[in-house]
């Protein structure tokens, strides 16, 4: 309910990294589906700005956490991988990941109606858009952040691998961890509880 007000409370805590933050902000706000994109295809946030709910969510996590058990973390650092581990969802410019499904409709033989697709107003439907080279959602955050934004090694892990720490070769990153450990409670304990 207050996600754009938490949202811009985020925003606005950036002060060492404000110019390229701002720069990457503005190209999400204005050339992506960054403020109105589903989270997922199916699931509780499978709804209109889940993307942004959810990221907002880890962030808050991630803040909470790094207060406790990791306080060397810089709080920009931390806002950062939360706000933008996901941030691969939008797509590209022009070329968003989740799409709407449109309702298909044909005719039977009979002259029966049959629809293979109804999506309604306060649930739509969502597709993997074909259109975009298929990538997994951390490298294509990885990919979109770094054509704005200069990250340490710690944040580029972070943000490729907190999802899915199987995939590294040796140790995850401090950064890593906490991240994958925000996420797993935005999911699996605010988002369960969400609808």
């Amino acid at each position: 309910e207050n996600v754009d007000a938490l949202y811009e409370q985020l925003k606005a805590a950036i002060v060492k990294r404000k110019t390229e933050f701002d720069h990457f902000i503005d190209f999400l706000e204005n050339r992506t589906a960054w403020l109105s994109a589903p989270a997922e295809k199916e699931g509780p946030m499978a709804i209109e700005k889940g993307l942004l709910i959810r990221s907002v969510g880890v962030a808050k996590q991630l803040l909470r956490i790094k207060d406790t058990l990791m306080p060397q973390l810089d709080d920009e650092a931390a806002i950062i991988i939360g706000l933008f581990h996901d941030v691969g969802k939008v797509g590209i410019e022009g070329k968003p990941l989740f799409i709407v499904e449109e309702k298909v409709s044909s005719t039977s033989a009979l002259g029966l109606s049959l629809n293979r697709s109804i999506p309604t107003a306060s649930a739509p439907t969502y597709t993997i858009n074909t259109n975009l080279v298929p990538m997994k959602v951390g490298v294509r955050s990885l990919f979109l952040v770094s054509q704005y934004m200069l990250l340490s090694d710690d944040e580029a892990q972070a943000i490729t691998y907190a999802a899915d720490t199987k995939c590294i070769e040796g140790a995850p990153s401090p950064y890593t961890t906490v991240l994958e450990t925000a996420i797993k409670l935005q999911k699996n304990i605010y988002e369960n509880s969400y609808l």
